[in-house]
């Protein structure tokens, strides 16, 4: 089990130069990126980054939320609800009221099987099962270890959650695993978890064939 803190991250600027990004962590192919998970800040309206073969998942972890809207899509982002949308696509942050939203993010490769993302609320216990990264919203004992509030838990292995405090559970399968089906995450929401909002498919089936993304510091 990975125990990462606020001084395992980094801070680095947005794509499009209008803010800036907390990198959790990181992984990089061949193509660019692989996998991604951060935090940043929506502080107004105004366009997110383009990410080309990119899939992402936002969650608003603190703030009022905001309405992210793009050409076939208009989805309310509401805090602790995760909301999927294809990174190739020209997105915005609208209806802020000038009020700042932080967001927790999940980038991954539209090659690889998608990640699946809930909010997960201790005592619980996540079976095992390809990759669980853990983001706590708050302190929280994972497998008896003490987790402070953002710190970032990764492993492989059953994770028992005990405490009071909400969990961000972003799981990954490998690509083997998944060959054949449907992409992790994907269509009807399954108990405790998401599906894309409506109008986000057809979205999504337009941007498949774009080339994946070299990006840093997506917003």
């Amino acid at each position: 089990m990975r125990h990462l803190t606020s001084a395992d991250y980094r801070t680095m600027p947005w794509a499009n130069g209008c803010g800036t990004t907390v990198e959790l962590l990181r992984e990089d192919g061949p193509g660019g990126l692989q996998f991604r998970l951060s935090m940043a800040s929506v502080i107004g309206d105004g366009p997110f980054s383009i990410l080309p073969g990119i899939e992402r998942t936002l969650t608003v972890l603190s703030g009022p939320g905001f309405r992210l809207a793009g050409e076939g899509l208009s989805v309310i982002c509401a805090p602790l609800v995760p909301v999927f949308f294809p990174g190739d696509l020209a997105v915005r942050a609208e209806d802020t009221g000038g009020l700042p939203s932080v967001d927790f993010n999940v980038m991954s490769a539209r090659a690889l099987p998608r990640p699946t993302v809930t909010v997960r609320q201790a005592p619980v216990t996540l079976p095992a099962g390809g990759t669980l990264y853990l983001f706590a919203l708050d302190p929280v004992v994972i497998n008896g270890v003490p987790v402070q509030r953002h710190d970032l838990v990764v492993t492989e292995a059953d994770a028992r959650m005990d405490g009071a405090g909400p969990v961000i559970a972003v799981r990954r399968r490998s690509r083997s695993r998944n060959k054949g089906s449907a992409p992790a995450g994907f269509g009807a929401a399954p108990a405790g978890g998401f599906g894309p909002p409506a109008g986000v498919l057809q979205a999504q089936r337009k941007t498949e064939a774009m080339a994946p993304a070299k990006a840093r510091g997506a917003r």
